[in-house]
């Protein structure tokens, strides 16, 4: 699916990140960790082809993607960045839309308008469709530019989700349904990578975790592997205790 080798990305004259390589197949569902400045968002973005790689190769789909067309690229793979600003005010219904744009010469109106209805109602949106986004709360908003996430992915076979600090703004409650709906995407045969600073939450979600500490990938593995006691003291500065959940499934607590 998607497989970045040896990537790195540097600016002024400062690697970002360095000698990182991950693959993420269809079905994975897997989260970036690691401190603030880890280079977390600019592997996400490399991801995505949106950073130029200064070394190594990001393969989609076996194709590089710097010379992917940029039309290839957003028919296969959706970004949600941690911040996205809009230029003028717009009603809710028709950001989402903006998510069918790479869509709009193979899709009939209905279909897009259908699927931006899909994935309004999986973000939870629907209620406030015909509301501004300016009238809207930071949480509120970052569900929005979820849904027109969603929508772009809408019908697409095998997509590439890439996902920084989906959960940021929210309440506890729609951290957890962004995060069980992250997972059930890639259970429905999507690639989804996303970041993600909590830990806890991590490892109840994600089939892999991908530590970075320093722009380099210091650990990749199964939840229980990636974040070890050494990873925890070194990385993080912190001290872990995996507790088994009440439905059989194994979560890190930090302290």
């Amino acid at each position: 699916m998607i497989e970045a080798d040896a990537i790195a990305v540097a600016r002024g004259g400062r690697f970002l990140v360095e000698g990182a390589s991950v693959r993420v197949a269809a079905g994975e569902f897997v989260a970036l960790v690691g401190p603030n400045g880890a280079g977390k968002s600019t592997l996400l973005r490399a991801l995505a082809g949106e950073s130029d790689c200064t070394r190594g190769a990001v393969r989609l789909h076996g194709r590089d993607v710097r010379t992917c067309a940029p039309g290839w690229l957003a028919r296969h793979r959706a970004v949600m960045a941690q911040e996205t600003a809009l230029a003028f005010e717009m009603p809710v219904r028709e950001v989402v839309r903006l998510g069918r744009l790479p869509h709009e010469a193979a899709c009939t109106r209905a279909e897009n308008a259908a699927a931006a209805a899909r994935a309004m109602a999986l973000a939870g949106v629907e209620a406030f469709a015909d509301r501004g986004v300016s009238s809207l709360s930071g949480g509120e908003r970052q569900r929005v530019h979820l849904a027109r996430t969603l929508a772009q992915i809408d019908g697409v076979s095998a997509p590439l989700l890439l996902l920084d600090e989906p959960t940021a703004s929210l309440d506890l409650a729609h951290q957890r349904e962004v995060l069980a709906l992250a997972r059930r995407l890639a259970a429905g045969g999507a690639a989804v990578v996303a970041v993600v600073h909590d830990l806890f939450a991590a490892t109840r979600t994600c089939d892999r975790i991908v530590v970075m500490d320093r722009g380099r990938i210091v650990r990749d593995g199964s939840p229980r592997l990636a974040l070890d006691d050494r990873t925890l003291a070194g990385v993080f500065a912190v001290r872990g205790q995996w507790v088994t959940l009440d439905d059989g499934q194994d979560a890190l607590l930090a302290h």
